[in-house]
């Protein structure tokens, strides 16, 4: 729903969330979160730009953007056309604060520069490793992919994207650690089995969501990453007695 089947790639360059790499403090955690919805809305208000701004024919060509940092709270999406070393930009959008700004078509296709060619290059490995591993999304939509840059290189992250307006994709979330030779380094997934959390019947309201996650100490990015897509907090049981409150600004132990 929040992603046209057009675009079976998404290459996205977001800021380093933490001060060091894979940094497991929760305030760390966090900003890793915000950074992939952050980067998520900018391309989704961007898709939707295009898909006004282009003819179809042409916007068949995309395949794949770029998120950048353009100033303050802005961010610029780059759609690419073809694949490889064939790519190239066709149309720009900047998103400020999840808002459209100034959006249109390049006059000529034009090359990716060495930092968006970086990322490509990382992008390209973390999905190599996702198929020699045979992870797939839940369901039927393509991934989402999402390359935040590390001290140590590129943390690229695959995830399941969202296709109801009422539930969060919880499982079919991956991150691969890409170094700055691209080169894998390591890779993890975020849930052992495909999970959807949505929210109650429309006569009731809900206060939070909640989910059981066994395959860390602490809440993920992916847990804030829904608690910020669902507009509600998260509450995310990580082992017996140990309950935290993931609200999208910070993750605190509840017990």
């Amino acid at each position: 729903m929040r992603r046209s089947a057009l675009f079976a790639l998404t290459l996205t360059v977001a800021l380093a969330a933490g001060a060091r790499a894979q940094d497991t403090s929760t305030d760390a955690i966090t900003a890793r979160g915000r950074a992939l919805f952050a980067h998520d809305r900018a391309a989704w208000v961007a898709t939707d730009a295009l898909t006004d701004d282009l003819p179809k024919a042409q916007a068949a060509t995309v395949r794949g953007w770029i998120v950048e940092p353009a100033g303050e709270d802005r961010l610029r999406v780059s759609f690419l056309s073809s694949t490889g070393d064939d790519r190239r930009v066709i149309y720009t959008a900047e998103v400020a604060k999840g808002a459209l700004g100034q959006h249109a078509p390049l006059a000529a296709p034009a090359a990716l520069t060495a930092p968006q060619r970086a990322i490509a290059t990382a992008i390209d490995a973390a999905t190599a490793e996702a198929v020699r591993q045979g992870w797939r999304p839940c369901g039927k939509a393509p991934f989402n992919v999402a390359a935040i840059p590390t001290p140590t290189g590129t943390s690229v992250y695959l995830t399941t994207p969202q296709t109801r307006t009422d539930a969060w994709p919880m499982g079919g979330h991956f991150r691969v650690d890409v170094d700055t030779a691209g080169r894998v380094a390591s890779s993890r997934r975020f849930a052992n089995t495909c999970l959807e959390i949505g929210s109650p019947p429309k006569q009731a309201k809900a206060a939070m969501l909640v989910v059981t996650h066994v395959l860390d100490p602490t809440p993920t990015e992916i847990h804030v990453f829904a608690s910020l897509s669902a507009r509600m907090p998260v509450a995310v049981v990580t082992g017996k007695d140990r309950i935290w409150i993931t609200n999208g600004a910070e993750i605190r132990s509840m017990r």
